[in-house]
């Protein structure tokens, strides 16, 4: 089994877990340097917000060692909302020059699976054009197979 992470395009059921919403201070930060840190993500974590214009949300993430990692937004809003993962410097990841990205339309769930993502550091970023275009999110790991 090769070490090079996969993506894979995948469509996701509906979120039907309960989210937690998050304020104040412990709300997702506008750039790396103030994202929200949920540590090592174990198994999975879930979150519902809102990002728009200026306001960008981050999240970042450890992995403790070569998983395979999984993102799924549910967007609730009337825009697009862009979803990224970023390494350790912030900056997007690709594989095979395409860039681990995902534009998810209003009112559609969507996301991502990277196979073999390697023991590290990551951030996901979200983005949109609208005003608070309300969105759930899962992020989840597992043992490759």
């Amino acid at each position: 089994m090769s070490s090079t992470p996969l993506t894979s395009p995948v469509r996701f059921k509906k979120l039907n877990q309960p989210a937690r919403f998050i304020f104040g201070s412990s709300a997702p930060g506008s750039s790396p340097n103030s994202a929200k840190n949920i540590g090592t993500l174990g198994r999975s974590y879930r979150f519902s917000g809102d990002v728009g214009g200026r306001d960008l949300d981050h999240f970042k993430f450890k992995v403790s060692n070569t998983r395979d990692f999984r993102i799924a937004i549910d967007n609730e809003g009337n825009r697009n909302i862009i979803t990224s993962l970023l390494d350790s410097k912030g900056r997007l990841l690709f594989i095979r020059n395409n860039p681990l990205s995902v534009v998810v339309r209003p009112d559609k769930e969507s996301g991502f699976i990277v196979r073999n993502l390697r023991k590290g550091t990551y951030f996901v970023r979200l983005s949109s054009g609208g005003r608070g275009e309300d969105y759930k999110m899962s992020l989840e790991t597992q043992s490759p197979n």
